[in-house]
């Protein structure tokens, strides 16, 4: 945001605490559309303890050749716009926990898991990072955290103003107003 949208930052945002609480729904989706528009096949915006946001192309020439290096079904991916929250921790330390947040993600993707799965993990591994003090040690192995989330690990309740969203329980995910569930478009 500070970025791309530093007026914006400035004028509005800068100084506060729970910037991600405090930044409305349509300033998110055009942040990350505009890095999507610069030609990130898919941008992730971490938003501390409010989750974070997926959006990606709708470019399928670009998403079909990113599928093939990571063995992810392409459909699933394209064009879509996603939120999952944060999951309650037990908080020790944040640090890394973006870092760490990123990594689920990318290590979820080369799992080939769909993105509702791929972001809910990521906001798993996050979640893990920040009940240790330090950067990685909180993070326990992958079907750890995996068995975590499908115990039931609770969500924490978003302050963000996520108007036009829609939430689905039974995946745990907020979809955004330009979601298209993976469909081809």
């Amino acid at each position: 945001l500070f970025m791309l949208q530093r007026e914006t930052y400035l004028d509005n945002l800068a100084g506060s605490e729970d910037l991600a609480a405090q930044l409305k729904s349509r300033q998110l989706s055009a942040l990350a559309q505009s890095l999507v528009r610069l030609g990130a096949a898919a941008v992730g915006i971490k938003l501390g303890d409010q989750g974070m946001l997926l959006r990606t192309s709708k470019d399928k020439v670009r998403w079909q050749a990113l599928a093939n290096i990571l063995s992810l079904d392409a459909r699933q991916w394209i064009n879509r716009e996603i939120l999952p929250p944060a999951f309650q921790a037990n908080l020790v330390g944040t640090t890394g926990a973006g870092d760490c947040t990123n990594a689920g993600l990318l290590t979820a993707m080369l799992k080939g898991l769909p993105p509702e799965r791929a972001l809910t993990m990521a906001a798993a591994v996050g979640g893990c990072n920040v009940e240790a003090a330090d950067a990685v040690r909180g993070i326990p192995a992958w079907d750890d955290v995996v068995a975590r989330v499908d115990a039931g690990w609770d969500y924490l309740h978003t302050r963000m103003r996520l108007r036009g969203w829609g939430w689905e329980s039974a995946k745990g995910i907020w979809f955004g107003p330009a979601d298209r569930g993976g469909l081809w478009v």
